[in-house]
């Protein structure tokens, strides 16, 4: 406290307006810090009754529900706030209608149209369905497959429920965004429709957008490896699962690990299953990516074809009608075949 110096004493809380108070002013010297009492006064203090008000500020813009970029429910926020007389902020409580004066109240944002423009096989993973799309402005997205047939054609409501489904962020910038997170493991080259909404909203979009899943090899797990001698011998760089899948064509099994790393050969597990470490901080394998394993392969059991690969297959005519003609082809055994008729001018 220096000379000239003025300092604020607030009342403790129920004080009256009138009180008698004793100062003692006491005042340190030396490194040991003795205090000495230099100074008493006492005085007579009168405290004029407080005036309190209230402070309101304006709406803000309405926050999607379903968080930024959504549309349909939200909420609007603003501050209330309680000063007093010389602008110190005071409880709610002191100020009148303080507690009672609203801070959120519900609004509603209008969502945007989608333009669903179709619907693959992701590049480069197995069992994930990528949809293309465009909206009339920036819009948080939730895309959902359902196999073919349905049984139904899926609410709002039902995508959010949805089995296999996947978010992702159209711009209207750009005019075109991926939804490639809709992560399809049941079914190996089955056929699904894809349908479309802006999270938040209640129209749905996508009729008719159909994508077919390649072919899914069939994952044996999780399995040791060793820098010195390769569980699967032959390496092939760094690869995606569907690249790996290719380079190792011929082969029986192949497997990835680290980031990308691909091997193949036509045994494997020789050092046996690879089991989560959690004392070592290591998690066994994530065999979806993008960091598979640490000395460790996920292990791939190879499909019969290369992927993207279309056979030509021969037919035969068996018999033809008017409206209708049967054809034979020859095929492996659970084999999917997709027909196509057109009718010669």
């Amino acid at each position: 406290w220096s000379s000239g110096e003025t300092r604020r004493f607030n009342l403790p809380e129920g004080s009256a307006a009138f009180r008698y108070w004793r100062l003692n002013f006491h005042e340190t010297f030396g490194a040991g810090g003795t205090v000495y009492k230099v100074h008493v006064a006492e005085v007579g203090l009168f405290g004029p009754p407080t005036e309190f008000r209230l402070s309101v500020g304006p709406w803000q813009e309405c926050e999607p529900l379903g968080g930024t970029y959504a549309c349909g429910d939200g909420i609007s926020r603003r501050t209330v706030q309680c000063y007093d007389d010389e602008n110190y902020p005071q409880a709610l409580e002191n100020c009148e209608n303080g507690p009672e004066t609203v801070t959120e109240k519900g609004c509603s944002l209008d969502c945007p149209l989608l333009q669903i423009e179709g619907a693959t096989a992701h590049p480069e993973f197995f069992g994930i369905l990528r949809v293309t799309l465009t909206a009339q402005w920036m819009a948080k997205i939730l895309c959902a497959a359902y196999q073919v047939p349905m049984t139904s054609d899926p609410s709002s409501g039902e995508l959010d429920g949805a089995l296999y489904k996947g978010i992702g962020y159209a711009d209207d910038n750009n005019g075109t965004t991926d939804v490639d997170g809709i992560l399809v493991t049941r079914f190996a080259g089955e056929e699904f429709e894809v349908r479309c909404k802006v999270v938040g909203g209640s129209l749905t979009f996508g009729t008719g957008r159909r994508a077919v899943l390649r072919p899914v090899p069939l994952l044996m797990g999780c399995y040791a490896d060793s820098f010195s001698a390769r569980d699967l011998p032959e390496y092939q760089g760094v690869q995606t699962q569907l690249s790996c899948a290719d380079a190792c064509f011929g082969s029986q099994y192949f497997g990835i690990q680290m980031r990308g790393k691909c091997f193949c050969g036509d045994t494997y597990g020789r050092y046996g299953v690879k089991l989560p470490n959690k004392t070592a901080g290591l998690t066994g394998c994530d065999c979806n990516g993008p960091y598979f394993a640490y000395e460790a392969n996920c292990v791939w059991e190879q499909t019969t074809g290369r992927f993207g690969d279309e056979t030509m297959l021969p037919l035969r005519v068996q018999s033809v009608s008017s409206n209708s003609a049967q054809i034979l082809a020859l095929v492996e055994a659970d084999a999917r075949i997709r027909c196509n008729v057109t009718a010669a001018g």
